[in-house]
């Protein structure tokens, strides 16, 4: 995935940055198939799994980031599906929804937390399907500052947690403004990883699983 802001960052840095996925692959040294793609929903990432599901060996480790709730499908004016990131990128949905509608979508997508649901009734399809795979979840948006909600802890409990980590922006002092993970944020991610793979899995085990299945919604 190329963009603008990802360009500069390599130009800042004078190489192209190792990401997590990269750093797993080369500690446990197993194939690594990076499924992601930028700028999706929760929902398109689910899909994305589906498109997957039959490929997916028993032994094989399978990594999920979930992104944010405000995120979600439309049908866009070619009659496919078009995920909302952003209000000010209507032009696929033009003519179908209007910014305004847009925005009104996106705030009650994030009322009181509800749509945490959706992530929740995910994971439990995918733990449904493959029920024998090491799975790791996590989320770099995720309010684990509230307590008391049946939903939130249920979720708390499955997921891998993540603490902030060091973003793009903050490392080159706002000279880029992207808020995705540095090299540095990338690194400490990839310990958190690490350890919760390890815990299941033997490094001096070889072929005690094959791949791992990345569905990240982008690297950088």
């Amino acid at each position: 995935m190329k963009y603008k802001s990802f360009e500069d960052y390599v130009n800042y840095k004078g190489y192209v940055p190792k990401n997590y996925v990269d750093s797993l692959q080369t500690h446990f040294g197993y194939k690594v198939k990076n499924l992601a793609k930028a700028g999706v929903s929760n929902a398109s990432i689910l899909k994305q799994f589906i498109d997957e599901s039959e490929k997916i060996d028993k032994e094989d480790v399978i990594i999920v980031n979930w992104t944010s709730i405000s995120r979600f499908r439309t049908a866009s004016i070619d009659g496919d599906f078009w995920d909302i990131v952003t209000t000010e990128d209507v032009e696929p949905v033009e003519g179908l929804l209007s910014q305004t509608t847009l925005e009104e979508m996106k705030i009650n997508r994030i009322h009181k937390n509800v749509f945490y649901n959706e992530i929740l009734e995910y994971i439990k399809i995918i733990k449904r399907i493959c029920p024998n795979n090491h799975i790791v979840f996590w989320t770099w948006d995720f309010p684990y500052d509230v307590q008391g909600n049946p939903t939130l802890d249920e979720l708390r409990n499955l997921l891998t947690p993540i603490k902030q980590f060091e973003t793009i922006i903050s490392e080159t002092n706002s000279s880029i403004n992207d808020h995705h993970y540095s090299e540095n944020g990338h690194l400490e991610l990839y310990e958190i990883l690490k350890e919760n793979i390890k815990e299941k899995y033997s490094i001096g085990k070889p072929k005690i699983f094959d791949r791992i299945l990345s569905f990240y919604k982008n690297i950088f």
